[in-house]
């Protein structure tokens, strides 16, 4: 590439530097993962004067997991040092996009005047010592004894990362559960990526994916959407902003769609969903 091409190819992913303002990096309210994200934050604007980053794109950027940059938001929006925006759609009511907006602040009260004096080392001071400063000699390393103390061999290239992905967590969607949410599903591909994202969210909250949860967290979405599609959605990206692990009922105006809470004796009640059955070669859900 050319020297223009990394130039443009720099400001179009965010610039060329992270800036940290005193006023957040001396703010002992936040923890220090607050103060990066703030540098992100900024960095993502570029030349606009907010970002609609994700938390999962954030996340990516400093190696966290949703729910943490959830965390650190919250924190760097408590102090004033943020403010966020979320647009939903007027007619699902879902989140469509969510803006962040840096706000900047005076450091005044943060930065030491320049009147106060600054403190001395008194171990260095040339002032306090009454021997000249000793020119550079050779320091000689202590005798360690290392017989008890094993090599260590650390592994070649991605080995290491590989054996750790391999070994997987017990966290992670089970085997046997994938054939539940691809027969819950069917082709709706929106369905899939919004169940996807949860769950993925419910392994960095350290919650147990397996076939009998999944089971249970689909028979819940049936049960509090009413089999509405839109209400679906809704109720999975309420469970995922609000960081839950589990699907939980939401108020009737809070859903794009009614849920009747009794149905018309011409219309035969909703089922359960208990599992997947093989017909004919294709998975196929079953109900009760």
């Amino acid at each position: 590439m050319t020297r223009k091409e990394i130039i443009e190819d720099t400001k179009a992913q965010g610039g060329m530097y992270a800036v940290i303002p005193s006023v957040v990096m001396l703010d002992d309210q936040l923890s220090i993962s607050a103060r990066m994200l703030y540098g992100v934050i900024v960095w993502a604007c570029n030349q606009n004067a907010c970002t609609w980053a994700s938390n999962r794109a954030l996340g990516a950027y400093m190696g966290l997991s949703p729910k943490r940059i959830s965390e650190l938001i919250a924190q760097l929006e408590k102090q004033g040092h943020i403010e966020t925006e979320v647009v939903r759609d007027t007619r699902t009511n879902q989140v469509e996009r969510r803006y962040i907006y840096p706000v900047v602040k005076s450091s005044k009260g943060v930065l030491p005047r320049e009147d106060t004096p600054i403190p001395k080392n008194q171990d260095t001071s040339p002032e306090t010592s009454v021997y000249p400063p000793p020119k550079n000699q050779e320091v000689k390393e202590p005798n360690i004894n290392n017989k008890n103390i094993p090599p260590y061999n650390p592994p070649k290239g991605d080995e290491g990362k590989k054996k750790q992905k391999a070994k997987g967590s017990k966290y992670d969607l089970a085997e046997d559960a994938k054939p539940l949410l691809r027969a819950y599903v069917g082709d709706d591909q929106e369905l899939a990526r919004a169940l996807a994202d949860l769950i993925e969210m419910r392994r960095d909250l350290r919650a147990i994916n397996s076939a009998r949860a999944i089971k249970a967290l689909l028979n819940e979405l049936t049960q509090y959407s009413g089999g509405s599609r839109a209400n679906k959605l809704a109720l999975i990206n309420k469970a995922i902003t609000s960081s839950w692990k589990s699907i939980y009922p939401m108020k009737p105006g809070e859903l794009p769609e009614p849920v009747s809470p009794a149905l018309p004796e011409d219309r035969p009640p909703e089922k359960r969903f208990v599992g997947v059955k093989v017909i004919d070669g294709q998975e196929v859900a079953v109900y009760e």
